[in-house]
């Protein structure tokens, strides 16, 4: 909240999102951007990036007010019911498809991982047809 305070204290722009410090994964991450653009807020100038590749990491980053970031709402779900992480825009989340990816040749030796994903993925997940 106080990272809010101090870099949209007049809501959250382009000028804005310019100079705030963003979050990001790693270099491949382009989820906030992704954001950025179906909000009409992306600008030719990049924000400054902090590259924390751990999701608890990327998560206390934030709460610490590092910057701002996408994550999924299962992740923080308790900080933003406690108040120490809020949504920069309300409502504007995004669903993103994921998969499970893996050699065929190693088909048979990931079984048994394979079914463990999937069911945590019925468990946590939309399902893309309900996305």
């Amino acid at each position: 909240p106080a990272f809010v305070a101090q870099h949209f204290a007049h809501g959250v722009t382009t000028e804005a999102i310019a100079h705030a410090p963003m979050m990001t994964y790693d270099r491949k991450d382009r989820l906030q951007e992704q954001w950025l653009q179906r909000q009409g807020l992306a600008s030719r100038q990049s924000p400054p990036k902090h590259f924390v590749p751990s999701n608890d990491g990327f998560v206390r980053g934030c709460e610490a007010g590092m910057g701002w970031g996408m994550h999924p709402r299962w992740l923080i779900q308790r900080q933003l019911g406690a108040g120490t992480l809020v949504e920069l825009l309300p409502g504007t989340g995004m669903t993103m498809p994921l998969y499970w990816v893996h050699a065929r040749s190693a088909q048979t030796s990931l079984e048994r991982l394979t079914d463990c994903v999937m069911a945590a993925a019925r468990q946590w997940l939309v399902p893309a047809e309900k996305a």
